[in-house]
């Protein structure tokens, strides 16, 4: 699942191996002329160690944000539920495009880094 504009993400942050994938697919530099592309193109789950989809009933839920020294208010974060896919098959969404601030991002005056935090978590 991964190309060369994706990342793939397989270990937690203290080192060890997750129970799933994740894979995003995102423009890496986003400005306001470029803000009717997609910021996020694709996104997509590997189940690697959680119960097969017959042994639950849990939902995924993926969770989106963007972190920057400037603050929370450039994207408006985003969460996709979907049913556990089984493992070891890749599960992919095109529709999951967080909501750029266009007013925020008309207002800056210089170039701000930006961190897109994607998180999966069961649903509540």
């Amino acid at each position: 699942m991964q190309d060369a504009g994706g990342v793939e993400i397989q270990l937690l942050p203290d080192g060890s191996r997750a129970p799933v994938a994740l894979f995003v697919d995102a423009t890496s530099i986003y400005f306001l002329a470029t803000a009717h592309r997609p910021l996020i193109r694709r996104v997509g789950v590997v189940n690697l160690a959680l119960p097969d989809p017959d042994e639950t009933d849990e939902q995924l839920v993926l969770t989106c944000r963007l972190e920057s020294a400037a603050g929370p208010g450039f994207v408006t974060p985003v969460e996709l539920e979907f049913p556990l896919p089984a493992k070891g098959v890749p599960t992919e969404s095109r529709s999951f495009t967080p909501i750029p601030n266009s007013q925020g991002l008309a207002l800056l005056e210089e170039r701000i880094r930006g961190t897109l935090v994607l998180e999966a978590r069961w649903a509540d």
